[in-house]
């Protein structure tokens, strides 16, 4: 009898939050292909929450500009969203958070930077909403769960964390 193969999940570096491993392997697929749209995706999330804007952005924009209908590239533009809070380009994070939520409904963290870039822009009403969606999306949201993500740094991560404490997100 042939024995098949069976596919059996298993915990990676970034599910682990290992991001200096994860950063090496999405390097090492991107030495082996500069066109792989996930590993330049994923790696634009995490080097955005390190505060490695240059490279994320580009990673970002290169990912949707090889692969423009790929569903996955929300990570991309949460990327930039990530980005433009952290650069101040509220404006620009509000867009950029939203194309993320349009391209996948259910990834909470984009609505947590969409409430924070309304707040800085003096939405408030609206950013408070967004924090109730991004609840409704992610129940188990919170602040603290948020800043123990191995990899953000402090500044990029705080000026989002003092934003969700001012619409009321849980601590």
């Amino acid at each position: 009898m042939q024995r098949r193969w069976r596919w059996r999940p298993t915990s990676s570096p970034y599910d682990a939050h290992d991001t200096a491993t994860a950063l090496q392997l999405f390097d090492r697929a991107l030495e082996l292909s500069s066109s792989n749209v996930f590993a330049l995706s994923m790696s634009a999330m995490t080097l955005a929450w390190m505060g490695r804007a240059e490279i994320a952005v580009e990673r970002a924009e290169r990912a949707m500009r090889l692969s423009p209908f790929d569903p996955y590239n929300f990570r991309s533009r949460h990327a930039l969203a990530i980005v433009c809070f952290h650069r101040r380009q509220y404006g620009a994070a509000v867009d950029a958070a939203r194309d993320a939520i349009r391209h996948n409904p259910k990834f909470g963290i984009a609505r947590a930077v969409l409430a924070a870039s309304l707040l800085r822009l003096g939405r408030a009403e609206e950013a408070k909403a967004a924090g109730r969606d991004l609840l409704e999306c992610e129940p188990s949201f919170t602040i603290a769960g948020r800043s123990r993500t191995a990899g953000f740094q402090p500044a990029v991560f705080a000026p989002f964390a003092e934003a969700w404490r001012e619409i009321g997100l849980p601590e």
